[in-house]
């Protein structure tokens, strides 16, 4: 599904970063385990899961701060599947960091502009 580059074998070992299985208690409910990810990602997924109107349920935890491993559940409504609402949530947390990552280029160049006699 999703992999760590081939570069970074020595922080994930050739595991898969994010493993789904589909949670059998409950209908439209699945269970990600996300590995070397801690609550400042868990966090932002679990916002971006509540933004869409067909998750019912988003929440995360970190089973214990030595294990390198936070688990998601996501359940959702109508058509929709919690292996689709996680890819919509991850899009729009790329593309959020993306701006975010814009605006501060930006304002780090206006600032160097402005400030060049200090520097």
């Amino acid at each position: 599904m999703f992999t760590l580059p081939e570069k970074d074998s020595h922080l994930h070992g050739d595991i898969r970063r994010i493993h789904y299985e589909a949670d059998l208690r409950q209908e439209q409910a699945g269970i990600f385990t996300v590995w070397l990810e801690d609550h400042t990602v868990g966090h932002a997924l679990r916002r971006m899961l509540h933004r869409n109107p067909n998750v019912v349920f988003a929440g995360y935890r970190i089973p214990h701060p030595l294990e390198h491993k936070m688990i998601i559940r996501v359940q959702t409504r109508n058509k929709e599947t919690p292996l689709s609402a996680m890819k919509i949530a991850l899009r729009m947390l790329y593309e959020q960091s993306q701006k975010m990552a814009h605006v501060f280029d930006k304002a780090m160049t206006d600032f160097m502009k402005q400030n060049a006699s200090m520097v």
